[in-house]
């Protein structure tokens, strides 16, 4: 699911936003109301170009990942690696 920067969810929030964690609350929420799917912090990742915005999420709880402009398949690569290390399955909670 994208959440994207349109002018009603600007309007909705009155501009202001921490990182993107508007953006991630919003579908969080509508991944409850459709599936009552209840995902923690640590179970969301960011991708984004923004270092601000992936720190911020870090300080959330959250996985981050910089896309740097020159970010390549191997750094996706060694970050798709890390995450098979980690048993995520089991926290996906219904």
């Amino acid at each position: 699911m994208v959440q994207a920067n349109t002018p009603s969810f600007r309007e909705k929030h009155n501009n202001e936003f921490l990182g993107k964690e508007a953006h991630i609350a919003s579908i969080l929420t509508e991944l409850y109301k459709m599936h009552h799917l209840k995902i923690r912090p640590e179970q969301v990742i960011l991708f984004d170009d923004d270092k601000e915005n992936t720190d911020t999420a870090v300080r959330f709880g959250h996985m981050a990942f910089l896309v740097r402009e020159d970010v390549g398949e191997h750094q996706f690569e060694e970050f798709a690696r890390m995450l098979e290390s980690m048993d995520l399955r089991r926290s996906w909670v219904k």
